[in-house]
Parts: C-alpha cells; structure tokens; sequence
C-alpha cells in the first residue's frame, strides 16, 4: 500500500542536488534540538526519546537534527492538534508523509505524496498542510 519510506525525508530530496537542499533548507523555519528542548522546556534527552517514539517530527540534515516549525502551536507550547490529531491514527513508520508535506516545495509536492498514500490519505494531509500554512506557520 504504502511502500517503505525511506528514513528521512532527505534520502529522495538528494537527488535534487545537495546545493538546491541547502537553499531550500535555509528559507525553511527549521528549529535545531536545543531550540525544541528550550521551547518546550524540556531536556534535550527528552527531545530525542519524543522523536524516537515518533511524537515529534525531525529531520536528519547533515548529521543534525531539525524540526518543522509548523508541527508547533507557540502559544500552547504544544504539537498543534491537526499533526496530534495525525500522529493518534496514523502508523509510526507513515509519520515521515507528513515531514514530506511540510518540507517539500509546492511544486511537485502532490506528485509524490501521491506515490506515499491513496486518494483519502493524500487529501487528508494535504487538508492539514493547506491549514498551517494558512496559519502562517
């Protein structure tokens, strides 16, 4: 159905070339682990051991950890309830879709969600992507 996805979102954006990753990277608002542990006012052990469970969503770049600002409520300090929400019906191993559609540009994002997920599925995560950026996030 769904295939194995690949560890992190990286491993297909490679191929794009490592030099476009980095631009597009650099105009994300990606947070590092320390900035998540001070945000959310815990230890940055207990940053890794929420990704490990899969509650938080983190990419591997360069031998760093990052975080999608966008999975992030700032005024509750907490995961926002859409990607809650996600994460409850959602197996641990698909959790990386969601990392897809945050991360990815606009265009040609569609296209390879749609090789990840059926029809419902696609439409659900893109409906909660559409919701954050609409957000600001």
């Amino acid at each position: 159905m769904h295939g194995d996805l690949p560890p992190t979102p990286l491993a297909e954006a490679s191929a794009l070339g490592r030099r476009w990753v980095r631009r597009y990277f650099r105009r994300q608002q990606l947070w590092t682990r320390e900035q998540v542990a001070a945000w959310l006012r815990i230890t940055p052990h207990a940053v890794r051991l929420r990704v490990r469970r899969g509650t938080l969503l983190a990419v591997d770049f360069e031998a760093r950890r990052y975080f999608p600002a966008a999975q992030f409520d700032r005024r509750r300090r907490q995961l926002r309830p859409e990607v809650r929400a996600y994460f409850a019906t959602t197996p641990a191993r698909d959790r990386w879709v969601l990392t897809y559609a945050l991360l990815l540009p606009v265009r040609g994002r569609r296209a390879i969600l749609r090789q990840l997920l059926d029809g419902d599925e696609l439409e659900a995560v893109l409906a909660i992507v559409r919701r954050l950026r609409a957000r600001g996030a």
